[in-house]
């Protein structure tokens, strides 16, 4: 079980090869369609990294709706304070639906939200601007400019700019 000033190790930097991108808002430049790309990590991510740190056993999650229909996660972990006592700690977050799998987007969205008050993947929401246009791709149909083979690839292909 994970020690109560061990439980920092949540906040670990996101591996290159975990993250993907999508779309986000879109935009209209020089007679070009642009989007800024998001980044993110898949549920499992998050689930290996919690049975990971703190041990496959010593973390639950639970879902539940309030009365307007929203969706919350809560993550408890259980750890060892510095007086040996076993305690816990629960974070909560919403999720919101996705526009493939509704209901499974919302229930990933509200897990991975909830993992971020943990430390996890929490770094992607610091991300170098994109004034660069590092985090912005150019749109044709429903490809987007892939900058470090300057061709046209589905947004699973899509990663940004290498070297900057």
């Amino acid at each position: 079980m994970i020690k109560e000033n061990e439980l920092s190790k949540l906040n670990v930097a996101t591996p290159k090869d975990e993250i993907k991108y999508r779309p986000g808002s879109t935009f209209n430049w020089a007679e070009k369609k642009y989007a800024r790309m998001l980044a993110y990590v898949d549920a499992r991510y998050i689930q290996d990294k919690l049975d990971e740190i703190v041990g496959i056993c010593n973390w639950s999650n639970k879902f539940h709706r309030d009365e307007k229909g929203i969706l919350y996660c809560t993550i408890t972990i259980k750890f060892i304070r510095e007086d040996g006592v076993v305690d816990s700690v629960s974070k909560t977050d919403v999720g919101t639906e996705s526009n493939v799998e509704q209901q499974k987007g919302e229930v990933s969205d509200a897990f991975k939200r909830c993992a971020v008050h943990f430390g996890l993947a929490r770094d992607l929401y610091n991300l170098p601007d994109p004034k660069g246009f590092k985090y912005v791709a150019e749109m044709k149909g429903n490809k987007f400019l892939n900058p470090n083979t300057n061709s046209f690839v589905v947004v699973q292909q899509w990663k940004p700019k290498e070297g900057k």
